[in-house]
This record gives C-alpha cells, sequence and structure tokens, in this order.
C-alpha cells in the first residue's frame, strides 16, 4: 500500500492495484522484470515479470 501511494505521488494520477499474483522458482531459477516506456527505473506504463528455471535442475 505505502508503494502504491508513492507511486501515485510521483505520476500525479489515481494508482489502483487490481491483481496480485505470486511468482516462484527452485533455487536454480531466476525471476526477472522490466518496465516499458520507463519514465525512471522501476516505473513504466506495462510491467513484465518472467520465472525461468531449468528442467534438468541446473543453474541458468
Amino acid at each position: 500500500a505505502v508503494r502504491t501511494c508513492h507511486v501515485a505521488g510521483l505520476v500525479r494520477e489515481n494508482v489502483q492495484l487490481r491483481r496480485a499474483y505470486k511468482l516462484s522458482v527452485g533455487p536454480s531459477g531466476y525471476i526477472g522484470s522490466y518496465a516499458h516506456s520507463s519514465v525512471s527505473p522501476g516505473l513504466g506504463s506495462i510491467g513484465v515479470v518472467v520465472g525461468l528455471e531449468s528442467a534438468d535442475g541446473k543453474e541458468l
């Protein structure tokens, strides 16, 4: 909630969190994120989160 209020203050728009998901990977996995049309670090119009995990358990 605090982060949402902070972003709303930065962009001066009504920001509402509609959906939330939990993403997890195993110990050899990796989670990465990307903000499209970034106006500042971590702030953009579309956010993408990707989780990768190898099928054989080897590190990525």
